[in-house]
């Protein structure tokens, strides 16, 4: 349960450093190209041997490559979102992902089907992201809900892999290391190709705010990962399981911070946005 606890704390921090971030000017991409430095060289450093380097599986590749896209491009969007919409919604959009992996991970797996509370769960999850996303009492726009939803479907996605890659690819904390490393190395690799390119066409320089930024945001961000992969390897419950209460305690925990650190107001359509997330992640866990 501990590595359950450090994974939450670990994801709920992110959404406030985004926060800050925008508080404090500093340069969204370049903090997270070196975030994802830093989260590689954490879990590098930690390789028992350097003959692993040279032994990656084949297979890992695909899986890595597809989790480094998702890494640089939906980290952009969950900050941009946080800085702009609040994170409430940042961590509303992200979490209740979850849900596209259960019903994958249900279908793929006969052990870890969906019953039908589970699926009332789902759609109510559909309804509570769109309800959160709202801007104050404003009716239906389409730009209020469009990036909740593409953050939504996009980790959902990344949620699903690293299941699938514990699950098929990983079979032990080593093996956790490795892969969660090589696939931030790979998004680092990413970031920085695309920061050269602005330095070459903008000659946008990078501040030193920002590399502070990305230092401890690259330390959390490895954390949530592995200590996620680290609770999947513990057994403690199905995936279909751990899944819905890490993220009802991520979403809980970042929504009261946003409120306490931020004074971020919630609408009476937001609380009953977050109220149906939660209610749909109870029904899925209640009937796991």
């Amino acid at each position: 349960m501990i590595y359950l606890a450090l994974s939450i704390l670990c994801s709920s921090t992110i959404y406030v450093l985004f926060s800050y971030f925008g508080k404090y000017k500093v340069q969204l991409l370049p903090a997270i190209v070196v975030n994802y430095l830093i989260a590689a060289a954490s879990g590098f450093v930690q390789v028992e041997s350097f003959d692993s380097f040279f032994t990656i599986p084949n297979e890992w590749w695909f899986f890595a490559i597809s989790l480094s896209l998702l890494f640089i491009s939906l980290f952009y969007l969950m900050a941009k979102t946080a800085q702009e919409m609040g994170v409430s919604v940042s961590s509303n959009a992200s979490k209740m992902s979850m849900l596209i992996p259960i019903v994958l991970l249900a279908i793929i797996y006969p052990d870890e089907h969906l019953k039908f509370l589970q699926v009332i769960g789902v759609i109510l999850a559909i309804f509570g992201i769109y309800y959160t996303s709202l801007k104050g009492d404003s009716g239906f726009k389409i730009k209020n809900i469009f990036w909740p939803f593409i953050l939504f479907a996009g980790s959902g996605l990344l949620d699903f892999i690293l299941a699938y890659a514990n699950q098929n690819l990983l079979h032990s904390a080593a093996d956790d290391r490795l892969f969660t490393s090589l696939s931030f190395g790979l998004a680092f690799i990413w970031g920085l190709l695309i920061i050269l390119i602005q330095f070459i066409t903008k000659k946008e320089k990078i501040r030193l705010p920002s590399i502070a930024g990305g230092v401890i945001l690259g330390i959390v961000n490895f954390g949530s990962i592995y200590f996620l992969l680290r609770t999947y390897a513990g057994n403690i419950a199905q995936k279909t399981t751990i899944l819905p209460v890490n993220n009802m305690a991520i979403i809980i925990l970042s929504t009261l911070l946003s409120i306490l650190l931020f004074h971020e107001k919630l609408s009476r359509k937001n609380i009953i946005g977050l109220s149906l997330s939660l209610l749909s992640i109870l029904l899925i866990f209640f009937n796991a």
